[in-house]
């Protein structure tokens, strides 16, 4: 089986950004909070590495979170999923040291957050080809945030009656 043949038997939609590429499926790669590919996305991942078999590129593996939960536990779950997808590559015998990892957290969606399905879109990893290491830090200072798809949320304001604070009866307290 050719590339061209996975491409359209296994993805809906690849976005080709110089040399790197998202695979969207219809299927939700990564459940929520989780840095486990589904089956049908470790298969899919599974028939992209076996292209790279033979050969020596660089590859840079992105991780990505939707905008649900705490930026830092986004952040590491990010990394977890770039190197899970990281290891099926190395299963299909690409050489550990031309795998390089990313994780990018919430930080760059690629579909709106306020819908579950742009949420799942976000849930994802990216594949990006390098030349070399220097292309490392290239592409991610290349990288912007599209801040149109990240949650809205709307501001609570808590109203506080005078009568509530009396500042007069307040007691200090003393920090042991």
């Amino acid at each position: 089986m050719n590339y061209e043949q996975i491409k359209e038997e296994t993805i809906v939609k690849a976005e080709v950004i110089g040399d790197s590429f998202t695979v969207i499926s219809d299927n939700n790669q990564f459940a929520i909070g989780s840095s486990s590919l589904n089956p049908k996305s470790t298969q899919i991942f599974t028939k992209f590495a076996q292209q790279y078999k033979n050969n020596d590129k660089k590859l840079l593996i992105i991780g990505h979170t939707d905008d649900s939960g705490d930026s830092s536990f986004n952040q590491k779950l990010s990394e977890e999923r770039a190197r899970n997808v990281g290891q099926i590559f190395n299963a299909q015998g690409i050489k550990q040291t031309n795998i390089y990892y990313l994780g990018a957290g919430e930080m760059n969606p690629i579909a709106d957050n306020n819908s579950e399905v742009g949420a799942s879109k976000n849930r994802r990893v990216e594949i990006v080809e390098l030349k070399n290491e220097a292309d490392i830090s290239n592409f991610a200072l290349a990288k912007s945030t599209n801040l149109k798809y990240f949650r809205t949320v709307t501001p609570v304001v808590a109203k506080v009656e005078k009568k509530d604070i009396d500042l007069k009866k307040q007691v200090p307290q003393k920090i042991v």
